[in-house]
């Protein structure tokens, strides 16, 4: 009779639940199950590759939602939702290079998507501080070095929809009804073909903080379309502008 040593068998079944699950195409799967099983919040990622959501998360009030700590990650949300508490946090944060954040939404965190690094993608993503709790001074997508196309965000007062500095932001959207937000706050950037939709008064279509080029977006603002250098070719308004 073969005889195996309970040990083995524990140490082999740690050895299985250790390793993260692999979609057939061998891409890191994250969801509220592996999360927890890894420590809970935030889900960090200190391994190139790629990774990508197979369920929605629901991040607790304080921590953020997934940090990535190395460079060269993909980051595919597949359609799902990674919402916060509400109060303090990141929904997706990171310093590093090669960094590309894809295809969901987050909602409800100080920033819900901090990319600062350089050749940085995010795309197809929406975005959107709307629950209490929120402090001010919070943003919905910050980028820094990269490239933010087709994607849409929102804010609740005295905050900021997108904000983005030595970058392109291109073909996205912003639409609120909230009082003194600001949709696009730009540094050295350049902010090309948008459309903002911003009913609420006292509110800042397009902020140019110095250095950025500001042309062919459309702005309906109750408050003020662009401030900063007017290049007059957007529309606001209905107007040039």
């Amino acid at each position: 009779m073969c005889k195996i040593r309970l040990s083995w068998v524990v140490g082999a079944a740690l050895l299985f639940f250790a390793v993260p699950a692999l979609a057939v195409d061998g891409v890191v799967l994250i969801n509220q199950a592996t999360v927890m099983s890894a420590g809970g919040f935030p889900y960090t990622i200190t391994q190139p590759g790629s990774y990508r959501l197979s369920g929605n998360l629901t991040v607790p009030a304080g921590p953020d939602g997934i940090d990535i700590n190395t460079d060269n990650v993909t980051l595919d949300l597949n359609g799902f939702t990674i919402t916060g508490g509400g109060s303090g946090g990141n929904g997706v944060k990171t310093f590093n290079n090669n960094i590309t954040v894809k295809n969901g939404s987050v909602r409800n965190f100080t920033n819900d998507v901090i990319v600062q690094g350089t050749h940085e993608l995010v795309m197809d993503m929406h975005a959107s501080i709307g629950s209490g709790g929120v402090p001010t001074g919070s943003n919905g997508i910050v980028v820094t070095g990269g490239v933010v196309v087709r994607c849409t965000a929102e804010a609740i007062a005295a905050n900021t929809a997108f904000s983005v500095f030595n970058s392109t932001l291109i073909d996205s959207e912003v639409d609120t009804s909230n009082v003194f937000v600001t949709g696009i706050s730009a540094t050295n950037s350049a902010v090309l073909d948008n459309v903002l939709m911003l009913s609420g008064p006292v509110s800042t279509g397009i902020k140019n903080n110095g250095g950025s080029l500001i042309a062919r977006n459309t702005v309906s603002v109750t408050g003020t379309p662009i401030s900063g250098a007017s290049q007059g070719n957007n529309v606001c308004n209905g107007s040039a502008c």
